[in-house]
């Protein structure tokens, strides 16, 4: 369906919409490299929702990408999250797992939408070794990744046989072409007591997550909560700790009827493109050479993009990265800097904790951009 033809909201079936044009580098999450130089994103008029006018274009482009035997290969899902609660950084299957514990019976039965190579899975089986552990992924290939106790399901969401305690949604829910037909399924498969967790880019805290150009839609925690509602589920707040900061994390359970959507204020894609207006200003004042970028993600993808050559590195505290490169340049771990290193950290206001941290524990000259 071409993105001209996109008369109704793919939620709410409304007719009224705007949209955006993003006059700046679109990125995929394989290795956020620019995909596109510029991309539209709709907005619902009616209920909020946000979507990827491209994507919607030429929908089996997405799902191309996360068939594709390079994607396969390359297994790089070992995201680290740096808590208080643990002296090292700890992968984010870990936490999201131990946040999820209390939330189980006993004997639990867990079904992990976009399973990929069944990491969150592992870590339910260190949890509770008779837990009942299902994948669901587009494609048959990822099965010999995953446990073979790990009962695998791919393609098509309609044959997942069975019920769960719990279904899991990690950093998959955006890649959903149908949402519609995605709660439907929720609702067939979960048991009466269950819960379904979802973990998504939070454009409020990180407004980077609107320039992935691989993705259908896009979150803020306001439209997620009127989609749930929509569908007639009830939000639960489980990161009370805020372990994930630029992500929304959220459990709910379904308690019936379907809630009108809301409308929601204050329409945040031109917010998103002044924001990357004044980053873009920031950055080519800088008349340094051979900068270092810390992070290795999307922040870090658009910050290149925007400095190009002048880049000379990137700094990252996940230990996976160390002695491999991003984009083309070495990955250093930060207490390999000196005094001379001049480090951009591309995460805004809420990236205060990080840049109080960083200065306070290595070298280098550390600037919050």
């Amino acid at each position: 369906m071409k993105a001209s033809d996109i008369k109704e909201c793919p939620l709410c079936l409304s007719k009224d919409r705007q949209v955006y044009e993003v006059d700046y580098p679109f990125l995929g999450y394989q290795d956020f490299t620019v995909i596109k130089p510029g991309g539209r994103i709709g907005e619902c008029l009616s209920c909020g929702l946000l979507f990827n006018m491209d994507s919607f274009e030429d929908p089996a482009f997405v799902e191309s990408l996360y068939t594709d035997k390079a994607y396969l290969e390359k297994k790089e899902t070992n995201h680290y999250v740096c808590s208080s609660e643990y002296k090292q950084p700890v992968t984010q299957y870990f936490l999201q797992a131990r946040l999820l514990e209390k939330y189980l019976p006993e004997n639990p039965s867990i079904l992990d939408i976009g399973c990929f190579d069944g990491k969150l899975l592992r870590e339910f089986r260190e949890l509770n070794p008779v837990s009942r552990l299902h994948g669901f992924d587009i494609d048959c290939q990822r099965r010999p990744l995953l446990p073979e106790d790990v009962v695998f399901w791919d393609k098509d969401l309609n044959k997942i046989d069975g019920t769960f305690d719990l279904i899991c949604i990690s950093h998959t829910i955006q890649y959903i072409e149908d949402i519609r037909m995605l709660f439907i399924h929720l609702k067939r498969v979960l048991k009466k007591d269950g819960i379904v967790f979802i973990q998504v880019p939070n454009l409020i805290k990180n407004p980077y997550a609107a320039l992935y150009g691989d993705v259908h839609y896009y979150y803020t925690p306001q439209i997620l909560e009127s989609i749930l509602s929509f569908f007639g589920f009830s939000l639960l707040n489980i990161d009370e700790k805020n372990l994930f900061e630029r992500d929304i994390v959220c459990a709910a359970s379904y308690v019936g009827g379907n809630n009108p959507v809301k409308v929601l204020p204050d329409p945040i894609i031109p917010g998103c493109i002044e924001y990357f207006k004044d980053v873009e200003q920031r950055l080519l004042k800088f008349k340094h050479n051979s900068l270092g970028i810390f992070g290795t993600t999307i922040n870090a993808g658009f910050t290149s993009a925007v400095l190009g050559s002048r880049v000379g590195y990137f700094v990252d505290e996940n230990p996976s990265k160390q002695g491999n490169y991003f984009q083309g340049k070495q990955v250093l771990h930060p207490d390999k800097l000196t005094r001379d290193n001049v480090i951009i950290l591309p995460y805004g206001r809420f990236g205060s904790g990080m840049y109080k941290k960083l200065s306070t524990m290595y070298k280098g000259n550390f600037i919050l951009i």
